[in-house]
């Protein structure tokens, strides 16, 4: 994996469900597809290159876990980037988008967060004094 995916990037995704990838985000490869995993309790679709979800169900593989990858990959589907630098929503991913479609792409190391922007305030004003107060009682 020679992904580093770094920053926040605002976007608006367009009319046809498009949304252009940040030139950061882009691969240096050639390759230009990616695969995006969409967990509906979060409200964040996961884009990932195809060559790290491949090294992830291959670890996975290796320590016999091959329910689990069925059950994981199964939620989520390969897409690739047209020559815009665009990658298509599925349908069955859109309503993470809020009624607005302007979301947010986030670099996490390998993979890249996309939520809304209406998610994404919301994220920023939760209060983590809660999560860390039980490091601070040990």
């Amino acid at each position: 994996m020679e992904h580093l995916f770094l920053g926040k990037y605002d976007r608006k995704v367009d009319g046809s469900f498009r949304v252009r990838m940040p030139k950061r985000f882009m691969p240096t490869d050639g390759s230009f597809e990616y695969y995006l995993y969409y967990k509906k309790s979060r409200g964040v679709i996961s884009i990932y290159p195809r060559d790290v979800i491949e090294e992830i169900a291959n670890q996975w593989e290796n320590k016999d876990r091959k329910s689990e990858i069925a059950m994981t990959l199964s939620e989520g589907c390969f897409v690739d980037m047209d020559a815009y630098g665009k990658i298509l929503i599925p349908h069955n991913m859109r309503d993470c988008l809020g009624p607005d479609r302007n979301v947010v792409l986030i670099g996490a190391f390998h993979v890249i967060d996309m939520m809304s922007k209406e998610r994404y305030e919301q994220e920023l004003n939760q209060d983590f004094s809660d999560y860390f107060s039980h490091l601070r009682n040990k």
